[in-house]
């Protein structure tokens, strides 16, 4: 891993050192500081002999662990684990917190003592959001999605070819077009006093379409996060948060850091996610009932199928991991029950190994709350709503 040479600050301060358990007896190779959100971050590296599974041999593990406090505590959190990700004759390189990725890192340990536990659903429930209808349902909703994405508000990923996604539905910054959320998470980010205070370079123009860097006059326009056919320059978004996924600069992690910081102190920035994922799953839904009108399925579209189903379709249709054709042969089965509908619609998912389609079945079976049993998805003046079925 090759870490640019920034600003650096040695630490030799106890109080930070042993300020908890479970890496007090590790000294950070490095200590960064950024002085426009104070926050600092510390780089850790460990080394050891590890047992491969695949080829049964023992190798040299090198593993860095890096975290983040902030001004009011000098208390330190997860920021992330470097990773390498091969991406044709390319390797790629980043940091992640997501438990199911990082669990065999040597800092296994460390990482248990750091991490506290915010997963999107079990947080939610003190919070009330009073503006969002059925916030409950949606939340029972979003969680087999979510739970496939690692499902933490503070979920960060850097070291694939997205180049930079986060939260408790890994918002990607290569997002398609106005409708990105995570184009929309930032300019919510930007739009409030603490966000904007961590990114003071960043103007809004445009009623919230366009952002603008004052220091170097770039424009960031909306049409800009549409990707490009054949097009070799990186995603601006993307660029502008994670300029180079060869390495682990500066600039990466105190980006990261930023964007950790506000949802580990501020609870607003979790509610501007939920008020989001609702809106992007209805958007998804939206999409897909407009096209089976357009090509006159509408009898088959899904308005009122069962809420199981509504998810599955959802997450097939969000990472375009089936066709709109194949999708419909199998809504065509009305007499069919809802399992059977729920396996027909995942033996769709031809991606890879089929490793997305076997979590998510099994976060389905994990949901089975008496509130969504006989709930079905209804379309209601362009909106979707809960109802039990008749």
């Amino acid at each position: 891993m090759y870490i640019s040479i920034g600003k650096i600050v040695f630490s030799f301060s106890l109080t930070i050192l042993f300020s908890f358990q479970g890496i007090s007896q590790i000294k950070p190779f490095r200590t960064l500081y950024d002085s426009t959100s104070q926050l600092t971050i510390y780089l850790y590296q460990k080394t050891d002999t590890v047992f491969q599974k695949k080829t049964k041999q023992k190798i040299v593990q090198s593993d860095t662990l890096c975290t983040y406090s902030s001004p009011e505590t000098s208390q330190q959190r997860l920021l992330g684990v470097h990773m390498r990700y091969t991406y044709g004759a390319k390797t790629l390189h980043g940091i992640c917190n997501l438990p199911l990725l990082i669990q065999t890192s040597l800092f296994k340990k460390e990482i248990d003592t750091l991490e506290k536990k915010d997963n999107f659903f079990q947080t939610q429930k003190p919070y009330t959001i009073p503006t969002i209808t059925d916030i409950q349902l949606w939340q029972f909703f979003l969680k087999p999605i979510s739970d496939c994405e690692g499902g933490l508000f503070r979920g960060l990923n850097t070291y694939d070819p997205v180049g930079f996604s986060f939260g408790f539905l890994q918002f990607a910054a290569n997002g398609r077009g106005k409708d990105s959320a995570f184009a929309e998470y930032f300019r919510q980010v930007l739009i409030s006093p603490k966000g904007h205070a961590l990114f003071p370079n960043l103007t809004i123009t445009d009623k919230y379409r366009q952002f603008r860097d004052t220091v170097s006059r770039r424009m960031y326009r909306t049409s800009d996060f549409m990707p490009r056919p054949n097009e070799a320059r990186p995603h601006p978004l993307r660029q502008l948060l994670n300029p180079d996924s060869s390495r682990i600069d500066d600039k990466e992690l105190i980006n990261a850091a930023k964007f950790l910081y506000l949802v580990d102190s501020d609870t607003s920035f979790r509610t501007i996610q939920v008020r989001l994922a609702i809106k992007w799953a209805k958007q998804i839904l939206n999409s897909y009932w407009s096209k089976s009108q357009e090509a006159g399925f509408s009898a088959l579209d899904i308005n009122g199928q069962s809420f199981k189903v509504c998810i599955v379709l959802v997450d097939l249709i969000h990472h375009g991991r089936a066709r709109f054709e194949d999708i419909q042969k199998v809504l065509s089965q009305p007499q069919a029950d809802e399992q059977t509908m729920i396996n027909k619609l995942l033996a769709l998912d031809t991606n890879g190994s089929g490793k997305r389609a076997k979590e998510l079945k099994l976060a389905l079976q994990k949901l089975n709350m008496p509130a969504i049993t006989g709930l079905v998805c209804i379309r209601k003046e362009g909106d979707w709503v809960f109802e039990k079925k008749k």
